[in-house]
């Protein structure tokens, strides 16, 4: 605060306001702490959920209490969504994320890495595209970048074999429209299909046999 206070006073060189450095630092201060009414800095609260891209925009976090004129009580602010959070100074790009692996779920800071390979028979198979999106945004919203991206590399595949956190009837009704794009890959169960009409994954049996 100190530092704050000293480099936007009247008499600072205009010039210290727009370091990078001195940004991170008023992000850090304004995303983790707010000042009561009696100018006494307080800290903001933790967070309560994990982070959706649909608030990605929302500035903080509130428990939806009020104050007097309607706007949300300052008191009751949580620090900002994960997608916004700064994390630490020393990349201020890098975010916490939490994913699920095959051992449980792991926790880590920093990106969410893409890699693109060919798996022919007939040839050595190599990385051809990478995409890096911010750690919390999940591997499905990425998928228009890697096309886009491999498209213009001029390595659009006929065929695009990926894992579960890419598939959805959506995604690949999207790739075959607008990239030409053929998706294979395992389809999520829907925990919550029992308790809606209509058919879900488990009411589908392949025969293989049959001809």
């Amino acid at each position: 605060m100190h530092i704050l206070r000293a480099v936007h006073d009247s008499d600072a060189p205009p010039g210290l306001r727009v370091l990078p450095a001195v940004e991170v630092l008023r992000q850090v201060r304004v995303q983790q702490y707010w000042l009561d009414g009696d100018g006494q800095l307080r800290r903001r609260g933790p967070k309560s959920s994990r982070d959706r891209a649909s608030r990605g925009t929302t500035g903080r976090r509130s428990t939806g209490k009020a104050s007097a004129d309607g706007r949300p009580d300052p008191a009751s602010a949580r620090v900002p969504w994960s997608g916004m959070e700064i994390v630490t100074p020393h990349d201020p790009e890098a975010r916490y994320s939490r994913g699920v692996i095959a051992a449980g779920q792991q926790d880590w800071v920093g990106h969410r890495d893409h890699q693109t390979g060919t798996c022919d028979e007939t040839g050595p198979n190599v990385i051809v595209q990478v995409t890096t999106r911010s750690a919390p945004e999940q591997d499905i919203d990425a998928l228009d970048r890697i096309h886009l991206g491999l498209t213009a590399q001029g390595f659009q595949p006929t065929e695009h074999v990926v894992d579960s956190g890419y598939i959805s009837p959506d995604s690949i009704h999207h790739a075959a429209r607008q990239w030409d794009i053929t998706f294979f890959g395992p389809v999520r169960d829907d925990p919550q299909a029992g308790k809606r009409p209509g058919f879900a994954k488990q009411g589908f049996r392949i025969d293989w046999p049959a001809p």
